[in-house]
């Protein structure tokens, strides 16, 4: 069985690709007025907070993003990390 080659870009458009998350993942809760992480839903309605601030209500669509986005920045960070190992691995000098 063999494996393609991945090409040598690749890690470094996934690697831009995870920085530009993580970047937004810093903007994000300061422009909406916080994040999921500490935000709740009650009766309907969701609230994004920050810590020791007031929460600011959002619409549902708005809150399941940014809970869905703020667990995609660690899994996109490992991914990309590991994508640079596998093609560097594959395109190793052969001895």
């Amino acid at each position: 069985m063999s494996f393609r080659l991945l090409p040598k870009w690749l890690p470094f458009a996934a690697f831009l690709f995870a920085g530009a998350n993580f970047v937004a993942s810093i903007y994000l809760p300061s422009i909406l007025g916080g994040d999921a992480y500490a935000g709740y839903e009650a009766a309907g309605h969701y609230f994004l907070k920050f810590k020791m601030e007031p929460a600011v209500e959002v619409s549902r669509t708005t809150f399941e993003f940014v809970w869905w986005h703020e667990r995609s920045v660690p899994v996109m960070l490992v991914l990309a990390v590991l994508l640079i190992f596998v093609v560097g691995y594959q395109h190793r000098p052969k001895p």
